[in-house]
């Protein structure tokens, strides 16, 4: 009992250390940088942050969230950087907000489930009055929720159990080896003890491997791994947690286990035992191999090697700690107590003579395996972490405690063996003079190294949860810098030459929103507006995204000039009018639940007289497309609020924002409503007086789906007969306007696909498009003249309506 008491002590302390380290865990990399730089105070709202990473990583595993001072978080923040191939830089578009503080609290989540946690605080202080700065200095917005913190703790106690596991299988067919040939009834006892060890060790690492891979599942589960159905969701997690090398660890453990359990039922010398002690040890090291293929060691330089290395070194501290705590449980049996002394005495003195050499091995195995690990991940830097104070813990321990104490049992083993030699030559007063292991003196003295080493495993679980890269030094920084990445995404200069962003791989959208921002603030919102028309037919990243630049410039304004109705005055129609659906969906942002409600119905107002004009329009739609984002795309929610419009014009304006922005969401990947077998759905879903203005939007969205078949797209027209047919075909006609930029014949010789009695709403919507792109009747007097004559007066009727509301 008293054995088993200080067992129990030891365990405690083991476990005591896991959870004490079982803080937010590591995603095997470190903030390099940021933008804004950390504790920034900014003269003007940034539109972008930039997470720049010591390592590649996976974008789809990064998330964050922008949080005022007192803690609410700010919506509309959304990340740019699509999923695909890791990458050094994560970026966000962040929502236009007001002076103050904010905080950017973000996390990444690895392969094997650790998660790197940090945040990004800055503040925004356009007065420069100097408030927000002592704001700045003592922020602070980092949480973890009580869910993500107890997945940590059991990541680390699942790694623990795998250690501790691992370490007993390995040692106890160390010390089954060793014992054969000792025909004594202590022998026979103590492999008995050994043999149930074996086996218990092989399934709690077998239970520990399991724990490690579900644990990391859950984890990149809760960071939004997957897509599709919960069962889709949930296998591509476990694949995700380096599903493929557990698998093979667990594979591996499960044939131990047979292994050993064939093992248990032979005797200790039979040919089939010593077969199954062969696969079971095999099998081991291939559980060994499995549990490193992720970690710190894939991180490696030489990820391979690192690996292999990680697996060695892992096999040689199961190989010293293994057989001491085995001999240490063995002895703590109550059968093992019955035998007599001096046979103990033997048995023990034997093993631990055999075990003597081992562990010297072992030793030296460890020390250059753990060596090379620290080289390959802080180097020099190792105490500049948390990682590497653990590291140095576990050294301190190790050199400290454990090699005196194994070095003494060495020293009375070898005494031990030579008083024996010396009975056996019968020279019995120098051997009595020699001292004597017993079950007593191994009981204290390995008792100690034990629980040490057992100690050491728990910190080696521990140190998986935290981050092995020390902070980066400058040399180190420069290193991960291209040119265009130091001087387009670290700098933090304005972009004043468009010639910096036409080549960039990295970082292009916010390039050109930096260079069209800072072209406002220089020449005005109209210059900048008319540069992006002009460049939307010759720059090929304005072209296919011509809407989205100049929404972007929109929200930018609405900060430049200090108000909605300011911004409005300036800038332009091109593109769709993005300009002004930014500046709308800007003012919109800053509002409360409440505040939207009572607001929208005279948000519009300063730019509502005359009434009913294009830029009334443009202000009205734009708060359909602000209160989609306002609502996480919520479109159904959006269409209610649109409802707040007491004017019927108002309210259908608002209505066709909410399905434009509903589309553009479901195109980028954003939220949105959909069905993948109703391509006309939400059209055919919602209110009877609501049909009209998503038709007239939801054709972009069936032809991004069905591959730019037009054809098939005028069918799916042609099937909902009367009034909600023409109004399809005038959508397909402001698509193919725009999806030919204006084009003539394009535009004639696609709408002729159409049924021929409906083909004028065709040439209808492609009129009006080209009156409100280009803010002008030239485009649309050069269609109308180029249709048939039966047709040609109804498209000059639509095109001098639009144009009336110039």
């Amino acid at each position: 009992m008293r054995h088993a008491g200080l067992l129990l002590v030891a365990l405690v302390v083991v476990a005591l250390s896991v959870l004490g380290g079982a803080s937010p865990a590591s995603a095997h990399t470190s903030l390099a940088e940021s933008e804004p730089a950390n504790r920034a105070v900014l003269d003007a709202p940034p539109s972008v942050a930039r997470l720049i990473f010591a390592k590649a990583v996976d974008p789809e595993t990064v998330s964050a969230e922008l949080k005022r001072l007192d803690g609410t978080v700010v919506p509309g923040l959304r990340r740019t950087t699509p999923n695909g191939s890791d990458s050094f830089v994560i970026e966000f578009a962040l929502p236009s907000v007001p002076d103050g503080t904010y905080g950017l609290p973000w996390q990444a989540i690895g392969p094997d489930g650790h998660r790197v946690a940090g945040e990004v605080v800055f503040g925004i202080d356009v007065g420069g009055d100097g408030a927000v700065a002592a704001e700045v200095a003592d922020a602070s917005f980092g949480s973890v929720s009580g869910v993500d913190r107890a997945l940590d703790a059991s990541g680390v106690l699942a790694r623990t159990v795998w250690y501790v596991g691992f370490a007993l299988a390995v040692g106890s067919l160390g010390v089954l080896w060793w014992l054969i040939g000792s025909p004594t009834v202590a022998a026979g006892r103590l492999q008995t003890s050994v043999r149930w060890w074996c086996q218990l060790g092989a399934g709690l690492a077998l239970v520990g491997a399991l724990g490690r891979w579900l644990v990391a599942a859950l984890v990149l589960r809760r960071a939004g791994i997957g897509d599709g159905t919960d069962a889709g969701r949930a296998f591509d997690s476990l694949r995700e947690a380096s599903g493929g090398a557990w698998l093979v660890a667990i594979v591996a453990l499960g044939i131990a286990l047979v292994a050993l359990g064939n093992l248990a039922t032979e005797r200790a010398r039979s040919a089939v035992a010593l077969h199954a002690a062969r696969v079971a040890a095999g099998a081991m090291v291939v559980a060994a191999l499995g549990s490193v293929w992720s970690g710190h060691a894939a991180d490696d330089a030489a990820p391979l090697l690192g690996q292999l290395n990680a697996a060695v070194h892992l096999v040689a501290a199961a190989v010293w700690v293994g057989p001491l705590a085995v001999l240490l449980l063995g002895t703590v049996d109550a059968g093992w107590r019955t035998a007599a002394p001096k046979e103990r005495d033997a048995v023990l003195t034997g093993a631990l003579r055999a075990f003597s050499p081992w562990a010297i091995g072992a030793f030296a195995v460890l020390v250059l395996t753990g060596v090379r690990a620290i080289a390959a991940t802080t180097g020099a830097a190792l105490l500049d972490s948390s990682w590497g104070w653990v590291v140095a813990l576990k050294v301190g321990l190790v050199v400290a405690v454990a090699v005196p104490l194994g070095a003494m049992h060495h020293r009375r083993v070898r005494s031990a063996a030579e008083a024996r030699r010396m009975v056996d030559d019968e020279d019995v007063a120098t051997a009595r003079a020699a001292p004597v292991v017993t079950a007593g003196g191994l009981g204290r003295s390995v008792r100690v190294e034990a629980a040490v080493l057992l100690l050491v495993l728990g910190l080696g679980a521990t140190l998986l949860s935290l981050t092995p890269t020390a902070a980066l030094s400058e040399e180190e920084l420069a290193a991960l810098r291209t040119p265009v990445l130091d001087e387009q995404l670290l700098s933090g200069g304005p972009v004043t030459d468009l010639a910096q962003c036409v080549d960039l791989e990295v970082g292009q959208p916010n390039c050109y929103r930096e260079y069209f921002a800072t072209r406002m603030r220089t020449d005005g919102a109209d210059v900048a507006v008319g540069e992006i028309e002009a460049l939307s037919t010759t720059d090929e990243f304005v072209k296919l995204d011509c809407h989205q630049i100049t929404h972007d410039l929109g929200e930018d304004a609405v900060h430049h000039y200090g108000s909605l109705a300011e911004a409005f005055t300036h800038g332009g129609a091109a593109c769709w009018s993005g300009y002004y659906h930014g500046i709308v969906e800007t003012e919109l942002s800053e509002l409360t639940d409440e505040e939207l409600t009572a607001t929208l119905p005279t948000v519009c107002t300063p730019v509502a007289d005359p009434a009913y004009t294009f830029d009334h329009y443009n202000c009205v739609h734009g708060t359909g497309h602000g209160v989609m984002l306002r609502f996480d795309g919520d479109l159904f929610r959006s269409l209610e609020v649109c409802r707040s419009f007491e004017d019927t014009w108002e309210r259908a304006s608002c209505w066709g924002g909410a399905y434009m922005q509903n589309v553009i969401g479901l195109q980028s990947g954003d939220p949105g409503i959909s069905k993948a077998d109703d391509l006309l759905y939400p059209c055919t879903g919602v209110k009877e007086d609501e049909v009209e203005q998503c038709l007239l939007m939801q054709t972009s969205y069936v032809l991004w789906q069905n591959g730019y078949d037009y054809e098939g797209a005028f069918a799916l027209c042609d099937s909902l007969g009367d009034w909600k047919a023409s109004t399809c075909y005038q959508s397909m006609g402001r698509d193919i306007s725009g999806n030919f930029l204006l084009d003539v014949d394009e535009v004639i010789s696609h709408c002729d696909l159409g049924a021929e009695d409906q083909r004028q709403w065709c040439y209808a919507g492609a009129v009006l498009n080209a009156v409100f792109n280009d803010s002008g009747t030239k485009s649309a007097d050069a269609l109308c003249a180029a249709v048939e004559e039966r047709w040609r007066q109804f498209c000059e009727e639509n095109r001098d309506g639009a144009a009336s509301t110039l």
